[in-house]
C-alpha cells in the first residue's frame, strides 16, 4: 500500500469514527437522565420495575422503547415518627453503643458541648428529601440546602403538597435517636441528618449519618458539611416534618 493511500484509510477511519462520538455536554445530560431514572425507580414513582429494565434493554439494543407508565406522585408526606429527650446524652451514648457501631466523630459530636438533649420525652415526625426534591438542578453547597429561611420559604411554596406542616433542621440529638430506633434499614442505605452542625474533633463542621453497610453493620457515623461543600441531587437527608400549629 502506497503512502498516500495509507494516509487516505486513516483518514476515513477517522471520520467514520467522529460520527459516533458526543459532546461533553450531551454526556452531562445522560448523566442527569441518570440520576433522574435512578432516584425515580429508588422511589417506586414506576408501577412495574421490570418495564424499567425491559426499556432500557431496548435503548442499549439501539431500538426506540416504549415509555414505561410513569405514576403520578402524591404529595410530600412524613415518614416516621421518633421519640427524642428524655435521656441524658451519656446516657443515649451508651444505648446507642451497646447496639450499633459508633464512629468516633459521632461520639465527639455527642461529647461536644453544642450536643444538648430535652429533659422530657416527645415525638418528632420526620420526612426523607433529597436536593432534587427540593427543585435543584445543580448540586446545592450545605449553607444554601440547610438555610432555615429557604426552608422555610420553600415549605410556604410547597404548602398543598405539605398538608400542613413545615419541613425545618432537626435538632441534633436525633441523629442518635434515630440510629437506636431505625432498626430496620436496608443495607447501604445512607441517611443524613439534617441539624445545625457540630464541630468534630477534628475541628470540622459535622452532621450525622445514619447508615448500614453492606456487611450488614449498622452505623451512627458522621458526614462533613463544609458551608462550601456540594451535596449530590440524591443524597437522602432526614429533616423534620412539623405540622403548622403544633408548638
Amino acid at each position: 500500500m502506497g503512502e498516500l493511500e495509507r494516509q487516505s484509510t486513516v483518514t476515513t477511519r477517522y471520520v467514520m469514527n467522529t460520527k459516533t462520538l458526543v459532546t461533553d455536554g450531551q454526556l452531562g445530560q445522560l448523566a442527569v437522565r441518570q440520576h433522574d431514572l435512578f432516584r425515580r425507580v429508588k422511589s417506586g414513582s414506576y408501577a412495574n420495575f421490570d418495564d424499567v429494565m425491559a426499556a432500557l434493554q431496548t435503548v442499549i439494543e439501539g431500538k426506540m422503547p416504549e415509555p414505561p407508565v410513569l405514576v403520578v406522585e402524591p404529595g410530600l408526606t412524613k415518614w416516621r415518627t421518633f421519640l427524642i429527650g428524655g435521656v441524658a446524652k451519656k446516657e443515649l451514648l451508651k444505648r446507642v453503643e451497646a447496639g450499633f457501631t459508633v464512629s468516633g466523630y459521632a461520639k465527639s459530636l455527642v461529647n461536644n458541648r453544642a450536643f444538648t438533649t430535652l429533659d422530657k420525652e416527645k415525638p418528632i415526625d420526620t420526612i426523607v428529601l433529597t436536593p432534587a426534591d427540593f427543585g435543584y438542578t445543580h448540586n446545592p453547597t450545605t449553607t444554601e440546602l440547610l438555610d432555615p429561611t429557604r426552608l422555610r420559604e420553600w415549605s410556604e411554596q410547597n404548602a398543598e403538597r405539605l398538608n400542613g406542616h413545615v419541613v425545618e433542621l432537626l435538632p441534633a440529638e436525633a441523629g442518635p435517636h434515630i440510629r437506636d430506633q431505625y432498626k430496620d434499614q436496608s443495607n447501604r442505605e445512607v441517611l443524613w441528618i439534617a441539624m445545625e452542625r457540630i464541630t468534630d474533633s477534628d475541628g470540622r463542621p459535622d452532621v450525622f449519618t445514619v447508615r448500614r453497610i453492606s456487611d450488614g453493620g449498622r452505623w451512627l457515623d458522621t458526614g462533613w458539611t463544609d458551608p462550601d461543600g456540594q451535596w449530590d441531587l440524591d443524597d437522602r437527608i432526614v429533616f423534620r416534618l412539623r405540622k403548622v400549629a403544633q408548638d
